[in-house]
């Protein structure tokens, strides 16, 4: 009975093992096949998304274009009480709204320059902000953020508070930062960068006026010093930091184009930054200006690359008639890491800076 147990339980042995072995290598190749499956998916999903999808909605949209070039939905730091001057070091500051065209609130800095502290004790008196005779820096900020960002903040303090000695007038386009949250385009933010100029203008004289660009700020700099050229009403300088030429070239070499850059078409998809809405082709505009420039840019920038600096100071220099001060090109100090939003760590900054307004400044 026992031999009979035993040869019974072996015989069932040998079967599960033979059911095993004949069962294990499809059911592990079956589960191979349905995991690579999935990431086959994924993978197709993603490359859709980017090649497919992603091209033919900047292609086709112009809200979409203006979403990605604008990047006003990247507030930070978050929870910003613009009020609070103090928090970011910047005493002495008066934080105001400044109306532009159809009702536009536009969140405004006035920061006061170190020399003239001493008679605002009591805070900024919007009657006598400008009772002095020191250059008026108009600041036109890039892509993304707002006027609080950590950058942003750092070379108001080495405008104002260094030998420089500039009141500085830093605000956010509309849909930026605590201006009014609409959408913004090329058209909507001359108009805001237009209410500030004339807004400053009703204060001190066009002579202490100078307008700063920072990236995509240069765009709109060089656009603002076109119309300025052509009414009469230049400010005493333009000074662009890290410029580009064209905004399709720029596209061309930000580094997350890198996916597109070599597929054969994709300067075509890029075509629709040239509609009226996202226009800011600065080198075709270049030769137009009449107000004294100096160009700032470092080797190291990341993000608009230094040659692209250096086409649109070639093409200022170019185009510019021979009557009127030839553009000043500083190269900034690479070696102490400015790259694309620092270029004010050059330690010759305040010194370039103050040098050349003083030339321009009367």
């Amino acid at each position: 009975m026992l031999r009979k147990r035993i040869l019974q339980q072996a015989s069932e042995a040998l079967r599960s093992t033979d059911r095993v072995s004949r069962t294990t290598p499809q059911t592990a190749y079956f589960r191979l096949f349905k995991g690579s499956k999935r990431w086959i998916q994924l993978l197709g999903g993603i490359l859709f998304l980017v090649y497919g999808a992603f091209p033919a909605a900047f292609y086709f949209s112009g809200w979409f274009r203006r979403f990605l070039i604008f990047g006003h939905y990247i507030n930070w730091p978050p929870l910003i009480n613009f009020n609070d001057t103090d928090a970011y070091e910047l005493p002495y500051t008066r934080s105001l709204f400044i109306e532009s065209a159809n009702n536009i609130a536009l969140g405004t800095w006035h920061v006061m320059p170190k020399s003239e502290w001493h008679r605002c004790a009591n805070g900024v008196h919007p009657d006598a902000e400008f009772q002095d005779s020191r250059p008026v820096i108009i600041y036109y900020h890039g892509h993304a953020e707002t006027r609080a960002t950590d950058y942003r903040v750092q070379l108001y303090r080495r405008l104002s508070q260094s030998i420089v000695d500039a009141h500085v007038i830093a605000f956010d386009y509309r849909g930026f930062g605590d201006s009014t949250n609409v959408m913004p385009s090329r058209h909507g933010v001359i108009q805001d960068s237009l209410a500030i100029y004339e807004w400053v203008k009703r204060k001190v004289p066009n002579s202490r006026i100078v307008i700063w660009g920072h990236s995509l700020g240069t765009g709109v700099a060089i656009q603002l010093g076109e119309i300025f050229a052509r009414t009469g009403d230049n400010p005493a300088a333009i000074v662009l930091e890290a410029p580009f030429n064209s905004l399709v070239e720029a596209a061309l070499r930000w580094p997350l184009s890198i996916p597109f850059r070599y597929i054969p078409g994709t300067r075509k998809i890029l075509e629709p930054l040239l509609e009226e809405d996202t226009n800011f082709e600065s080198e075709q505009k270049a030769g137009t200006l009449t107000a004294p420039v100096l160009v700032l840019h470092s080797k190291d920038d990341p993000l608009v690359p230094y040659d692209l600096g250096r086409k649109l100071y070639e093409r200022l220099q170019r185009d510019r008639p021979s009557h009127l001060p030839a553009a000043v090109f500083y190269d900034v100090d690479s070696s102490v890491g400015p790259g694309h939003r620092r270029i004010y760590k050059d330690p010759k900054f305040p010194e370039v800076v103050s040098e050349f307004i003083k030339s321009v400044v009367r």
